[in-house]
């Protein structure tokens, strides 16, 4: 709990991510950078965040299929 409250308190946006890419956390910097609702990304895949991004542009989305086809 200490370190969200640090973490709320930053200046820099942070966000973080499950090892399924799900949000669990936004800092309120990184709603406001945004210009995001908190309640609404929490949830979320984070792909599913930025639907507009360029595909060549989404380094997660790349990482996501080798990984399943490694495995």
């Amino acid at each position: 709990m200490l370190l969200r409250n640090a973490m709320d308190l930053l200046d820099e946006g942070v966000l973080i991510s499950d090892e399924e890419y799900t949000i669990t956390y936004v800092n309120p910097a990184y709603v406001r950078m945004f210009q995001l609702e908190e309640e609404r990304i929490v949830g979320e895949k984070l792909n599913h965040l930025y639907p507009d991004l360029a595909p060549e542009k989404r380094v997660l989305s790349k990482s996501i299929e080798e990984k399943r086809h490694r495995f």
